[in-house]
């Protein structure tokens, strides 16, 4: 699933417990703030979540994929992002849960002594950094 920017704002206005509209505006104040700092050449680090870098690309020679003939590309700069150790923590734990219900049922169950035949990806991680729900 894609989050749009809208999507965000009404996930952190509904988390927070505050006006979309008001959400909204720190939004766009932080996307703003941050492509602009990202041209003047900053790095943005959010610990445990990533790294926002532009970096500089070298000159190289491509092909077209049509015709097969060379193409010299010029150099660029392009934004890039580096996910931190939370992200990367995450993100592991998410493949294997999935993958282990993709397996069947019976995979976590050998793995862990436990039936997730009924369990989500979400459901069969570990507790530790999983978000509690709130009633």
């Amino acid at each position: 699933m894609t989050v749009t920017r809208r999507e965000l704002t009404l996930r952190i206005a509904g988390k927070l417990g505050m006006p979309p509209q008001d959400v909204a505006r720190i939004v766009e104040a932080l996307f703003e703030t941050l492509a602009n700092r990202l041209v003047e050449g900053e790095r943005w680090e959010f610990r445990g979540f990533g790294v926002f870098e532009v970096r500089e690309r070298a000159a190289r020679i491509g092909r077209n994929p049509r015709t097969g003939e060379t193409v010299p590309v010029p150099p660029r700069r392009a934004v890039v992002f580096q996910p931190g150790k939370f992200m990367k923590q995450e993100v592991a734990r998410w493949d294997v849960a999935v993958a282990a219900q993709e397996a069947g049922p019976n995979s976590l169950s050998k793995q862990n002594g436990e039936n997730s035949a009924t369990e989500t990806p979400a459901e069969a991680l570990p507790e530790t950094n999983r978000e509690q729900e709130t009633p």
